[in-house]
């Protein structure tokens, strides 16, 4: 295991000359295949290992034709392959029996048709079937589960056991697989940077050395995807294995051509706006070692820059949040100065804490704010001021978590930033969640957590003075305060909004752009529920990264193959 050094000039570089056969393991969705794809390499998707039923489906869509294959017993097939439909545990015989026949036969196809052997615990080293060395340059990946050793996880590291553990299920398939003299000229690995820690380094000097036993002569390095045009914080190790005595180098970075908002949609659909449920993260009014976590709303008032503060829980009904003007009254309301009569406040939850933040004045393009930051991680024991919600504002996106729809942007005309939501408190380690102009996406997990915050120019009705809540008295002054009732009751008249900032999350289809997939890929499995898409996209490697280490072994202009494919993309 080691960097580039003087010494390996000594070594001849390794070049592939061959027709490659790729073998993916934990193969995901495919992005090494795609990779080489889109490098124009000549490559084949020779085999892959992977469990979870909607990344075979996704892998199959993007590199192979379906195709259909009789079974007698679909159950039992499915069963004794192992198949996963969490990506965590196999599923049981029982939930394959309540699958419909339909759903049976598609995955059985999806497999069959990806040369899919299913579960690296049943994978023989014989199953991958290396052969005719001599024609084919073999390269077999291994992007391991992280789970046990990224921040996030819970730290049980590499032991046998756990998930991040399977590593060692690949040192049994390479034994194998040197017994029958077959084994890959070229490995991969790809995992979370923890995998260097202290913690974990004498795991890792284990398998570097049980790799050296093998004949490998490895590379490791720690690459990170805004080095290579896309515009997300998502460090990874990686670690090139060499049968021989060859050197390697790790791609250089590339000059920074692309900020966040070039990877955004131009028209997203209303669901990916943040509901009131998702806001009412503000406003969590457990008490928590003698004082309030929860965030307070402060409405706008007649003669004030900022309202008084509104307190609510989460779940609470929409019309029990009120507008705040000059007097309250028994009723919970507040009371019109001149008209005397009750107004409801209508606006959602992310509407008021957007307008408030827009109407301050502290917001610029690309700061992420962040909706879910509480008392103890900034201001322990007081409350937030609207500066408390801003998340970054260097220009950058904070890592995609696994549900990509968490942090919000701030963009002005379609973009103003990112939005941290989700994300725990432990986990923010204090820091802000908004962040305004920012250029760079955080990691994407398989539970996105970011959320992009665009300003829109329109006419907003805020509340409704009549109880009978018709149209006519509609209030859609921009301070929610009603006009002078008349004699009529007649409709008011609308206050027009420059700028309404909202919230939104990043849609799949970003997060897949901020993955390196073009979109004529992604059409083939946008038709996947959003969830799967986001655990899929989280879950893989950034495209461009790839091109740039398979570009190393190729000879060919891989930096303007790069740019090619980030063109496709913006």
């Amino acid at each position: 295991m080691k960097q580039t050094s003087i010494f390996d000039f000594m070594f001849e570089k390794k070049l592939i000359k061959k027709p490659i056969r790729i073998i993916e393991l934990f193969g995901g969705y495919g992005s090494q295949y795609m990779a080489l794809k889109y490098l124009g390499a000549n490559v084949e998707s020779y085999k892959l290992v992977e469990w979870e039923v909607a990344a075979i489906e996704a892998y199959t869509r993007f590199h192979h034709e379906y195709k259909h294959f009789d079974c007698d017993d679909l159950t039992s097939a499915l069963y004794n392959l192992g198949i996963s439909n969490d990506g965590k545990v196999p599923m049981t015989l029982q939930q394959i029996e309540r699958r419909s026949d339909e759903w049976k036969q598609k995955v059985y196809n999806n497999i069959r048709s990806s040369n899919n052997l299913v579960n690296i615990l049943t994978t023989k080293g014989k199953d991958l079937e290396i052969v005719e060395k001599d024609k084919y340059e073999y390269i077999m990946t291994y992007s391991f589960p992280c789970q046990d050793l990224s921040l996030a996880g819970k730290g049980a590291g590499l032991g046998e056991g756990t998930r991040s553990g399977l590593l060692w299920q690949v040192e049994r398939i390479l034994l194998e697989l040197k017994d029958l003299n077959e084994l890959p000229q070229i490995l991969l690995m790809e995992n979370v940077p923890m995998i260097l820690s202290s913690k974990y380094k004498d795991d890792f000097a284990k398998w570097d050395l049980a790799l050296s036993k093998l004949g490998y002569k490895s590379y490791v390095k720690n690459l990170i995807a805004t080095d290579y045009l896309i515009p997300q914080i998502r460090n990874r190790t990686f670690m090139i294995s060499i049968l021989g005595e060859y050197s390697y180098a790790f791609p250089n970075k590339l000059k920074k051509e692309y900020i966040l908002k070039d990877f955004l949609e131009n028209n997203v659909d209303e669901k990916y706006f943040l509901s009131d449920k998702m806001m009412a993260c503000f406003t969590d009014m457990k008490e928590r070692n003698g004082y309030v976590r929860g965030e307070r709303f402060r409405p706008h008032t007649v003669d004030s820059e900022h309202a008084y503060t509104i307190t609510t829980r989460a779940g609470q009904r929409a019309e029990d949040n009120f507008i705040l003007v000059p007097e309250k009254t028994k009723k919970g309301y507040a009371v019109a100065e001149d008209s005397n009569v009750v107004v409801k406040d209508t606006r959602n939850l992310k509407e008021k804490l957007c307008d408030e933040l827009i109407e301050s004045g502290i917001l610029k393009d690309g700061d992420v704010i962040n909706h879910s930051y509480t008392n103890s991680g900034k201001n322990p024991n007081s409350r937030l001021s609207l500066e408390d919600f801003i998340e970054t504002t260097d220009g950058t996106f904070p890592t995609l978590t696994t549900r990509g729809d968490t942090l919000g942007v701030v963009v002005r005309e379609k973009y103003q930033g990112m939005y941290q939501y989700s994300k725990s408190d432990k986990f923010m380690q204090g820091k802000d969640r908004f962040t305004k102009n920012k250029e760079l996406a955080d990691t994407i997990l398989t539970t996105p957590k970011e959320g992009v915050v665009v300003k829109e120019a329109k006419i907003r009705v805020v509340g409704n003075y009549s109880p009978s809540n018709h149209d006519a008295s509609r209030i859609v002054d921009v301070n929610g305060v009603a006009p002078t009732v008349k004699e009529n009751h007649g409709t008011v008249t609308a206050v027009y909004v420059p700028e309404s900032l909202r919230i939104r999350k990043m849609t799949p289809k970003e997060c897949f752009r901020l993955m390196g997939v073009k979109d004529r890929d992604y059409d083939k499995i946008a038709d996947l529920s959003d969830s799967s898409l986001y655990k899929l996209a989280g879950n893989s490697i950034v495209i461009q990264v790839l091109m740039g280490i398979f570009g190393e072994l190729l000879d060919i202009d891989y930096k303007k193959k790069i740019k090619e494919s980030v063109k496709e993309i913006v």
